[in-house]
C-alpha cells in the first residue's frame, strides 16, 4: 500500500451548540483544511460532537477530500468517529466505498492516518 505524507492547515472552524444540559454541550460543527506535502487538496467536512463536563469529546463526522493526486485531481469521501480527552483516545477513520472519483473510482476502503495540523 502506497502511504502518502502530509500536514493540513484549517482554513475554517464553525460551532453551533444546538443543546446544552447538566454541562453537556451537543455541537454541530463544520470545518475546511487544506492540505501540504504528498498529498495537496482541500477538505470539507461536517460533524456532530458531544463535549462533557469532565473533558470528555466524542464526535462522529462525514467529509470530502478534493486532491491533487493525479492530474485534474479527484476526490472521496471519509467517515471517522472518535472519543478522547487530554490523556487518552480512539479514532476510526474509514474511506467511504464507492465514493471515489476518476482514478480512485471503484477503489476499495483504505486506512487513513490523520498526523493534526500543521505547526
Amino acid at each position: 500500500m502506497k502511504v502518502l505524507a502530509g500536514r493540513f492547515v484549517l482554513d475554517l472552524w464553525e460551532e453551533d451548540v444546538y443543546d446544552e444540559q447538566e454541562g453537556i454541550r451537543l455541537l454541530r460543527i463544520r470545518n475546511k483544511r487544506t492540505f501540504e506535502g504528498d498529498l495537496q487538496g482541500t477538505v470539507k467536512a461536517n460533524r456532530l460532537q458531544t463535549r462533557t463536563p469532565g473533558g470528555l469529546v466524542a464526535y462522529v463526522g462525514m467529509e470530502r477530500v478534493r486532491t491533487e493526486i493525479e492530474e485534474g485531481g479527484c476526490a472521496f469521501a471519509l467517515r471517522h468517529s472518535a472519543v478522547g480527552d487530554a490523556s487518552i483516545g480512539s479514532a476510526s477513520i474509514d474511506v467511504v466505498p464507492g465514493s471515489g472519483t476518476r482514478k480512485l473510482r471503484g477503489s476499495r476502503p483504505a486506512e487513513v492516518e490523520s498526523p493534526g495540523p500543521a505547526e
